[in-house]
C-alpha cells in the first residue's frame, strides 16, 4: 500500500512539473518586433579595476545611455566617467577616466515584462592624470584608446514606460586587464 501511495505521489509530482514547464514554455515569447527608444539617466555602475596590489578595486561610475530597439536587436550609446584621488593635501594623484561605448544588443526573448539581453560594445576611453606636490600641479592627458566589452543581463519593463535593467559586463582595453562591471539601469521607454 505504501509503495502504491509513493508511486501515485511521484506520478502526480511529475505530471504537475510537466504541466508547469509546458505553461512556462508557452508564455516565453520571441523578441519584440515593435521599435522602442530608451533613455537611461539613473544608472548605478560598479566597475572593478586591477590595482597596484593586483587586487580588484571598485570604482563608482557615472553612466548615461540612449538607445533604440527593434526586431530583437538594439543600439545603445553610453557615456561613463569616474574620478579617483590618492594621497593627501601635500602630495597626491588625481585621475579622471572617461569613456564612450556603442553597444549592439540582442533580445534573446523572455516574457511580456521581462527580457533576456546580451550585447557587444566598442568604444574609446581616455584619462587625465594630475600629479600634485606642495602646490605644484602637472597634468598629463593620455591618448584615446580603443575599448571592447561584452554584457549579459535582463530587463524589466513596467507599464510600457519605465525600464529597469541589470547587466553583468566585462570591459577590456589595450594593455589593461579585463575589468568586470555590474550595471543597474533605470530609464524610460517611448
Amino acid at each position: 500500500m505504501k509503495f502504491l501511495i509513493a508511486v501515485l505521489a511521484l506520478s502526480f509530482s511529475v505530471s504537475a512539473l510537466a504541466q508547469t514547464q509546458l505553461r512556462s514554455r508557452k508564455q516565453f515569447e520571441k523578441p519584440l518586433s515593435k521599435t522602442s527608444y530608451e533613455v537611461f539617466l539613473l544608472n548605478a555602475q560598479g566597475r572593478f579595476e586591477v590595482g597596484e596590489d593586483q587586487e580588484l578595486t571598485p570604482r563608482q561610475t557615472l553612466n548615461v545611455g540612449f538607445g533604440a530597439q527593434s526586431q530583437g536587436y538594439g543600439f545603445l550609446a553610453e557615456l561613463s566617467s569616474y574620478n579617483t584621488e590618492t594621497g593627501g593635501d601635500y602630495a597626491g594623484v588625481d585621475r579622471a577616466h572617461r569613456e564612450a561605448v556603442l553597444w549592439i544588443r540582442k533580445d534573446f526573448g523572455g516574457w511580456t515584462k521581462f527580457r533576456w539581453l546580451g550585447g557587444l560594445g566598442a568604444g574609446l576611453s581616455s584619462e587625465e592624470i594630475t600629479t600634485r606636490l606642495d602646490g605644484l600641479q602637472i597634468t598629463d592627458t593620455s591618448r584615446t584608446e580603443p575599448l571592447g566589452a561584452i554584457s549579459f543581463g535582463g530587463q524589466l519593463t513596467f507599464e510600457n514606460t519605465l525600464r529597469l535593467s541589470l547587466e553583468g559586463r566585462v570591459f577590456h582595453g589595450l594593455g589593461a586587464s579585463p575589468m568586470p562591471d555590474v550595471l543597474l539601469r533605470t530609464g524610460i521607454v517611448f
